[in-house]
């Protein structure tokens, strides 16, 4: 009877031995190309850093034909669409790197980006606030969400979103712009403003922040605050048409014709199509 349990045993322990041999001889080959196609990807990467674009692409196809389970092969992949300007496309990919690894912010990040883009405002939302699940400190995440809200006019849960944006994130300019554009869209042009000041601060600089501070204090019939804002914003780029036209218009109002009549003049000599610059001039000049 002993003999049998032990023969019985030997042959357990050989007939295990043997699945441990064929398992291992069936994952081998698929370590392999997971292997070979993080490789790939990392060569993909350093490639689009030296500005090799195509190079890349070839590299994370080649990566996506060997290995096309793997998510990070599948995550550069996307994004690489994304910047064509494939978004449907990059969706499909995007959505099946962060469905597999359900714990990387980043892969939620990039999916919720990527359906912003493509105007599918509410799964976007979705995905951003998977991102504040695992990063509740991101007010970055929380300004996308608070913009997502604007576009659906749900002002009261942007509001919410782009506070906590603040908060989270005080030292980036993105949060206090985005709480800025929330309170201007509820008409609460003072907080508006105020938080439009707190982004230029962080970024003196930044041209698109100084065209809503001028588009705001335009609304709130400001002009003469509007001219300050535009002025520094044409001393910043020049060649900005939308900028010169703002700038004409603000003049118009605050009834100095000849440097309206100039700055639209510069608009219109950059962008001859310009739809506020042609009627600023038109209300110029009325007769012709």
């Amino acid at each position: 009877m002993k003999r049998r349990v032990l023969y019985c045993c030997l042959v357990i322990a050989v007939l295990g031995a043997a699945a441990v041999v064929v398992v291992t001889a069936v994952e081998a080959p698929a370590r392999a190309r997971w292997g070979r196609a993080l490789i790939l990807v990392g060569e993909a990467q350093k490639l689009a850093a030296r500005g090799d674009r195509a190079a890349s692409r070839q590299k994370i196809d080649e990566a996506y034909a060997l290995c096309p389970e793997n998510p990070k092969v599948r995550r550069e992949r996307g994004m690489q669409l994304l910047t064509r300007g494939k978004v449907a496309e990059a969706i499909v990919e995007l959505r099946a790197a962060a469905e597999r690894q359900p714990g990387d912010p980043g892969a939620a990040w990039e999916l919720a980006f990527a359906l912003s883009a493509a105007g599918q405002v509410d799964e976007s939302i979705v995905w951003f606030q998977r991102v504040v699940a695992m990063e509740r400190n991101n007010g970055v995440a929380y300004a996308m969400i608070a913009t997502a809200h604007l576009q659906r006019n749900r002002v009261s849960e942007a509001l919410r979103a782009a506070q906590s944006g603040v908060e989270f994130s005080p030292r980036v300019s993105l949060t206090h712009f985005t709480l800025g554009l929330v309170y201007w869209m509820a008409k609460d042009y003072e907080k508006g403003r105020q938080a439009l000041e707190d982004a230029l601060a962080l970024r003196p600089s930044d041209v698109r922040t100084l065209l809503a501070l001028a588009a705001l204090t335009g609304e709130e019939k400001r002009p003469d605050l509007a001219v300050g804002y535009l002025e520094r914003a044409v001393r910043l780029e020049p060649k900005n048409a939308v900028a010169w036209a703002g700038l004409g218009e603000a003049y118009r109002r605050c009834q100095q014709p000849q440097k309206a009549e100039e700055a639209l003049s510069r608009a219109l000599a950059l962008d001859p199509n310009s739809e506020p610059a042609r009627s600023s001039w038109a209300k110029l000049h009325p007769r012709g």
